[in-house]
């Protein structure tokens, strides 16, 4: 009989050290436990099928260790045997949430164009109540056809990129920008991040004139 989750504390890298993640995942089996469906939590970076598969984050490409492996396996194994697999990532206010009041939750992966979020419908009663809570409300519409196009990079081997090289992605951007302006680019990096080396090699070899890269808030011509 297949079990119907199986909630992988496992998936978490350095289990001991964060805490607030493990909490996330043991409330999510207490959750299940409370509506009489079976639930195994796992410690051991071992799949079992099961209706339902829990990890936190996703599986990132060519990066992480063990937890990462696990993920793979449990994401490319849930889906060969038809079953689904549900991710917990952190909501887009963490700056203001780090406490993780907000979390994501999505069937089939975590981009907002391919997974199941479950909003369709859905009313503006949780937005208000996340306006109000972390005090945010959005801005007007701004357009400046004068300023710098902004672009952000995301981490060397994230899941966030869908399996694309950021410096691939980068290049592209930059062409198909210039088929239609010739007004400044900025690159915004990830500080740490690998590719903070791979630009400054990539800079006397671009393929556009007037492309900066921007680690802070003040933008560096080079």
């Amino acid at each position: 009989m297949v079990v119907d989750v199986v909630v992988y504390a496992s998936s978490v890298a350095n289990a001991h050290k964060h805490a607030r993640k493990v909490a996330c995942l043991e409330n999510f089996a207490q959750g299940v436990r409370a509506t009489g469906a079976s639930v195994v939590v796992d410690w051991d970076y071992r799949y079992t099928p099961s209706k339902l598969a829990v990890v936190l984050g996703w599986a990132t490409t060519n990066i992480g260790g063990k937890n990462i492996t696990l993920r793979k396996q449990v994401i490319s194994e849930q889906k060969r045997r038809g079953f689904h697999t549900m991710c917990i990532d952190a909501s887009c206010f963490k700056y203001l949430d780090d406490g993780g009041t907000y979390l994501r939750y999505s069937l089939g992966g975590p981009f907002y164009d391919r997974a199941e979020y479950a909003n369709k419908n859905s009313s503006p009663d949780k937005w208000h109540e996340i306006q109000q809570h972390l005090g945010i409300s959005l801005g007007p519409d701004r357009y400046n056809t004068n300023g710098y196009i902004l672009l952000g990079m995301q981490r060397d081997g994230g899941f966030a990129m869908k399996s694309l090289s950021p410096m691939d992605w980068l290049r592209g951007k930059i062409i198909e920008i210039r088929q239609h302006t010739q007004r400044p680019i900025v690159i915004r990096l990830i500080l740490g991040s690998l590719i903070c080396g791979t630009l400054l090699s990539f800079k006397h070899k671009t393929i556009s004139s007037k492309v900066y890269r921007s680690s802070t808030l003040k933008v560096h011509d080079y």
